[in-house]
């Protein structure tokens, strides 16, 4: 599904002409300057006592399905890093790549879904069918009473890791997304007005520091779900479940 979203996403505009913009940073200067971007800024301090409370829920409730989450989360990673290469294989032949910074700003989104999926390799290893049966087999209090200090810490860290790994694969995509779309509105095609939109709603995501945070955030990610930082806050660095 990835390779054929990202053959269709990417194969509908042609190659751009002489005149169209070359460079990463020409192209977005002409978007800019006939788009008007919308900001708006919004309050999240309920969101974060509403997520504190559910937090321990959330964990029992993930460790029951353990296996089918990380599963799903796991075919939904292949299929948008498919959609990256697909795009970007189809961006060749079409002829798209007219700069080198342009295949900087699609295949380094790509890569950090394809190290998304190595720290979801690290966060399949760390839940052990003990814990899982555990959880399966007890209500809320039952299950974090019957976990060592270690253990509840690790629960939440770990979920908390995993929901960051969630953001960190969108935002990826969100930044490919944005460069492909950017690249198609150089050229003729019957859709301008999809790239232009998707253009539009992804531009927080075009900076270069996305990158660089997202780097940042998989690093505590993997730290999180591998239970490296639960091991670091635990008095006595207990490690049994």
């Amino acid at each position: 599904m990835g390779v054929l979203f990202g053959m269709l996403f990417a194969g509908l505009s042609s190659k751009p002409t002489q005149s169209a913009p070359r460079t990463v940073v020409e192209t977005r200067t002409v978007y800019i300057e006939r788009t008007k971007r919308y900001k708006k800024s919004r309050s999240d301090g309920g969101e974060i006592y509403c997520f504190a409370i559910l937090l321990f829920f959330i964990a029992w409730k993930y460790l029951q399905f353990a296996p089918t989450v990380l599963f799903y989360i796991e075919v939904t990673l292949v299929s948008m890093m498919a959609f990256g290469l697909a795009c970007f294989l189809v961006s060749v032949v079409n002829g798209h790549y007219v700069d080198t910074e342009w295949v900087i700003r699609v295949v380094t989104p790509t890569t950090i879904l394809i190290l998304c999926l190595l720290v979801l390799a690290e966060a399949k290893r760390a839940i052990t069918p003990d814990l899982i049966e555990l959880a399966g087999s007890s209500n809320i209090v039952e299950f974090f009473i019957g976990l060592t200090q270690f253990g509840r810490i690790f629960s939440v860290f770990h979920v908390m890791g995993l929901s960051l790994l969630v953001l960190i694969a969108c935002i990826g995509t969100l930044s490919l997304l944005h460069y492909l779309a950017l690249m198609n509105l150089r050229s003729d095609s019957p859709i301008a007005d999809v790239w232009s939109f998707i253009t539009r709603i992804t531009f927080r995501f075009s900076g270069k520091g996305v990158y660089v945070v997202s780097a940042v955030l998989l690093g505590v990610s993997a730290f999180m779900v591998d239970g490296t930082i639960a091991l670091w806050v635990t008095p006595g660095s207990a490690s049994g479940n």
